[in-house]
């Protein structure tokens, strides 16, 4: 029983270690951003844009169900049913996510304003973030 709470908790850990990169390079990108002559112009664009990005990611993945980051941090203390049950939606559940995200307003604007909240309390200057937004879809230009 030892050797599998250790292990639970290696697995957790491990599952954790995407997010929590994000967000450590989030920050460093914020830092960045705060500590430097910022302008409209250059790379800082691109780098608030990408700042913004590892917010979203440290979010997404943070989300406690199959096949998200999250899930893999709490699977290992789920009971046996609870597990086999997950895994026999796996497959379905991250097209779910990603259909509740865009088509329920309620859970859309809820994940957004998470986003924007964390990446306001960095110090991610989100107006620059949009327009590394804009500059990186070229193709609608």
């Amino acid at each position: 029983e030892t050797w599998r709470l250790r292990n639970s908790r290696w697995v957790s850990a491990v599952s954790l270690a995407g997010p929590i990169s994000n967000l450590i390079l989030g920050l460093i990108l914020a830092v960045i951003l705060r500590l430097s002559p910022v302008t409209s112009g250059g790379v800082w664009p691109g780098l608030a844009f990408l700042a913004l990005l590892q917010i979203t990611a440290a979010l997404l993945n943070l989300i406690p169900l199959p096949p998200f980051d999250g899930y893999g941090a709490i699977e290992p203390y789920l009971n046996r049913e609870v597990r086999l049950r997950m895994a026999e939606t796996r497959g379905a559940l991250v097209w779910i996510v990603f259909l509740v995200l865009w088509y329920v307003p309620f859970i859309n604007d809820l994940f957004w304003k998470s986003v924007f909240l964390i990446a306001n309390g960095l110090g991610i200057p989100l107006n620059l973030a949009g327009l590394g937004l804009q500059l990186f879809q070229f193709w609608r230009r």
